[in-house]
C-alpha cells in the first residue's frame, strides 16, 4: 500500500509539472529565432555532463516559435540522453524534405537495464515541440 501511495503521489506531482509547464509555455510569444544558434548554447552548457558529438548546421535555420519551450524540449531531450545512456550523446539539426529535424541520441548503457517509471519528459518534449 505505501508504494502504491508513492507511486500516485509521484504522478501527481509529475503531471502538476507538466501542466504547470504547457501553461506558461503557451503564454509565451512566437516569435523568429535561429534553432542551431539555441541547440548551440544548449550543446555547450550539457558538455559538463560528457561528451556531445554536434556540428552546427551549415546554414542558419530560423524558425518561428516559442523560444523558451523549445529551450525546455531540447533540454529535455539531452538531460535523458546523459540519464538513460552511454556518451558520447550526438546531436543533428538539419533540414529534411521541407521540414526540420533534430536528432538526440546516444548508446545504450549496460549498467542501467530499462525499468519502467513515470517520467512525464517526453511527452513535455513533445508539447513543447508543437
Amino acid at each position: 500500500r505505501a508504494e502504491i501511495d508513492a507511486n500516485l503521489d509521484e504522478i501527481d506531482r509529475l503531471l502538476s509539472a507538466f501542466l504547470e509547464l504547457q501553461r506558461h509555455g503557451l503564454d509565451e510569444p512566437v516569435q523568429g529565432f535561429d534553432l542551431g544558434l539555441l541547440v548551440d548554447d544548449l550543446v555547450r552548457r550539457f558538455t559538463m555532463f560528457g561528451p556531445i558529438r554536434w556540428a552546427m548546421p551549415s546554414e542558419s535555420i530560423v524558425v518561428e516559435g516559442r523560444r523558451l519551450c523549445l529551450e525546455r524540449a531540447v533540454s529535455n531531450l539531452l538531460k535523458n540522453a546523459f540519464d538513460h545512456g552511454a556518451p558520447p550523446v550526438d546531436v543533428r539539426l538539419d533540414r529534411q524534405d521541407g521540414e526540420i529535424v533534430l536528432v538526440v541520441s546516444n548508446t545504450a548503457r549496460a549498467d542501467q537495464p530499462a525499468t519502467p517509471g513515470f517520467g512525464m519528459g517526453l511527452a513535455v518534449t513533445r508539447t513543447m515541440a508543437s
